[in-house]
């Protein structure tokens, strides 16, 4: 079975279709359809994430129509093999007009402009950390990659030594009470 379909300067072209409707294209016509679909313009319809941090630094990953789901495993839409990314970290999704993302779960946690979320909207600019591997959320190419950290600031040495202190301080008041029983 063969299927008549226009060039690019307009002429016809026969292509051989398989047994159910499979397309075969000619090695030499695998340049210019890679060339095609790395054009796709980044817009809020479209949206992209930009790598911040090694090894993704300056890598645009094109997010799927609706749905992205995004993990360490090969069944995930977008695969990042960095370790702390979990098998299956986050998923972007669009509901109405609006993109949000939502975490699975997973063990180092998702960052939306250095937050741990479990689920945020995004708007353009915003950045998203999954575990290490930190990105830009862009609805247009034109994005400012300069600015604060995508990470939490590290707490302090003295905020963690409080926090000790009242987890003690609680502890012991929980024993106290049990022992005047």
């Amino acid at each position: 079975m063969t299927d008549k379909r226009a060039g690019t300067e307009g002429t016809r072209r026969l292509r051989e279709q398989g047994p159910q409707g499979t397309v075969f294209i000619s090695p030499d016509e695998l340049p210019e359809m890679d060339e095609a679909a790395d054009k796709a313009a980044v817009s809020p319809d479209s949206p992209a994430l930009l790598g911040l941090s090694p090894p993704f630094v300056d890598q645009w990953f094109q997010l799927q129509a609706e749905r992205t789901q995004i993990g360490r495993k090969a069944h995930n839409d977008l695969v990042l093999e960095e370790p702390s990314v979990s098998f299956e970290h986050a998923r972007i999704v669009r509901s109405g007009g609006d993109w949000r993302v939502v975490n699975l779960l997973s063990t180092n946690g998702t960052f939306v402009n250095g937050e741990r979320i479990h689920q945020s909207a995004l708007k353009h600019g915003d950045r998203l950390a999954f575990g290490n591997a930190a990105f830009l959320f862009a609805t247009s190419e034109q994005v400012d990659t300069t600015g604060q950290s995508f990470r939490p600031a590290k707490s302090s040495r003295r905020q963690k030594m409080i926090a000790t202190g009242l987890a003690l301080l609680g502890i012991a008041v929980i024993v106290a009470a049990l022992l005047l029983r």
